[in-house]
């Protein structure tokens, strides 16, 4: 499924295998950018839609993109780390602590690096207090 803006205007919906998603985001794109030309447009893709592929896609028509990360082969430890080295910390209450910040990383070797957005939360307490 494919939406345009806050009202949720339909662009496309089909049932298709993962592999076939880039297809599919890249006739939703043109069809956005018919309806709403010269405007900038952000697609925002969940972490099913995770890929390289996808990546390229929202580069080649020019579109700026919020993709969810899909932490497959990577550690929760190695963004909790890396958090704590490099973000601004926020504690909204005991026992939680709200890491934000920015990093650039490479999808695979000798690719461009990507800005990634990074929001990690450590929890040493529930919110029950446990």
């Amino acid at each position: 499924m494919a939406y345009l803006g806050h009202e949720g205007y339909a662009l496309g919906s089909e049932f298709r295998a993962g592999k076939q998603t880039p297809e599919f985001l890249g006739t939703c794109i043109e069809r956005a950018q018919r309806i709403i030309p010269d405007t900038s447009l952000l697609v925002r893709l969940d972490s099913g839609h995770d890929s390289r592929d996808n990546i390229d896609i929202c580069r080649d028509h020019h579109t700026d993109f919020l993709m969810k990360r899909n932490l497959r082969r990577e550690q929760p430890e190695e963004w909790l780390a890396l958090a704590q080295a490099e973000s601004a910390a926020e504690r909204p209450r005991e026992g939680q602590v709200v890491y934000r910040g920015a990093t650039k990383r490479a999808p695979q070797a000798g690719q461009a690096p990507e800005r990634i957005i990074d929001e990690v939360l450590e929890r040493t307490i529930a919110a029950d207090g446990q």
